[in-house]
């Protein structure tokens, strides 16, 4: 849900989307999949409730959502 608001027709409206975000969409798309892997690892972590390996999964997932917001987005 995160990148419906990238779609091609997005382009041209304001936002922090660096223009990355619509010219290297195959990188674009890597961060995505990468996300949804490591919230999925996450989900399956939380479920075994061991308490220092979610909070590490969390730093994991923080990681990649940094990742992205370095490569394609503005900076604040």
């Amino acid at each position: 849900m995160p990148w419906d608001g990238f779609a091609p027709s997005t382009r041209d409206v304001k936002s922090g989307a660096l223009p990355a975000v619509y010219t290297d969409t195959a990188k674009f798309k890597e961060g995505q999949d990468r996300l949804r892997n490591e919230i999925t690892r996450l989900v399956a972590i939380s479920e075994s409730g061991d308490e220092d390996a979610v909070k590490a999964q969390i730093l994991a997932v923080n990681k990649v959502c940094n990742g992205c917001h370095e490569t394609f987005r503005e900076k604040q």
